[in-house]
């Protein structure tokens, strides 16, 4: 199949999968981001400190572009028109990492946008990364569906099982070594830039049940958005990032030096 410019990029430095970040690495994967600027409507263009990053994935079928460009246009709508109860607001992302490790960036991090159902304050603090992946998968009889109800087949998108449900699902897709390699670089270059966010992750980065407000207003480190909503069923529930990342956490957390916190 083809491959991106990111993942030739990091595959020829790095023939494993990234284990320590040097500067060459770096230089390389920053070279490879895309740019795709977003419509000012669809973000807020005031600057913050920041002090907190929280990694999301999309629920997107096809690629981490045509997500952003959903998402755009979406925040627009909502800015413009409102949502159905009236309010209106952006809600965005500025980073987004695809299977095949290409890295897109659409508005400036210091600037925000809502993305985690925290309010101003939380969003305006706080730094998103989109991982594109399905999410959550159900199995019936053998075959694999996408929450969309369509079949899915294995070879297209990797599923991850895991041996128990998990916010209510055994099946999620998994993350790809080069999107969790370009995750790594990107998460780094991010921290250096902003060091009001320091290295530090929970210790349990797959929670059932999410963090109380005053737990997620005191932490500060990388979070996912599964700490600021829970699961129920049928109902609003979130699932990002899924189980699924588990078996990368070792590598993230060697690679960036993130010490895992008790909260």
């Amino acid at each position: 199949g083809t491959r991106s410019m990111s993942q030739s990029v990091l595959s020829r430095a790095a023939e494993v999968a990234v284990e320590t970040i040097t500067e060459t690495l770096h230089k390389q994967w920053k070279e490879s981001i895309v740019e795709m600027p977003w419509d000012e409507r669809a973000y807020y263009q005031e600057q913050y400190p920041k002090d907190q990053l929280f990694l999301h994935h999309t629920d997107g079928r096809t690629s981490a572009a045509a997500s952003a460009r959903y998402l755009e246009g979406s925040s627009i709508k909502t800015r413009v028109s409102g949502d159905s109860r009236g309010q209106h607001y952006s809600v965005g992302v500025p980073w987004w990492v695809d299977r095949d490790g290409t890295t897109i960036r659409t508005f400036d991090d210091r600037c925000w946008a809502h993305h985690n159902g925290t309010g101003r304050r939380g969003a305006r603090r706080s730094i998103a990364i989109e991982l594109e992946n399905l999410g959550f998968i159900n199995e019936r009889g053998g075959n694999f569906y996408n929450r969309y109800g369509e079949e899915i087949a294995e070879e297209q998108y990797p599923i991850h099982e895991h041996p128990e449900p998990w916010r209510g699902s055994r099946f999620y897709e998994a993350y790809t070594d080069a999107q969790v390699d370009s995750l790594i670089l990107l998460i780094d270059d991010i921290l250096r830039r902003h060091p009001g966010i320091p290295r530090r992750i929970p210790q349990n980065f797959f929670p059932e049940v999410p963090l109380t407000r005053t737990q997620i207003a005191r932490f500060k480190g990388i979070l996912a958005h599964t700490f600021t909503v829970g699961y129920i069923p049928k109902r609003y529930a979130k699932y990002d990032v899924s189980i699924a990342l588990r078996p990368h956490m070792d590598r993230i957390c060697r690679a960036l030096k993130l010490q895992r916190v008790r909260i």
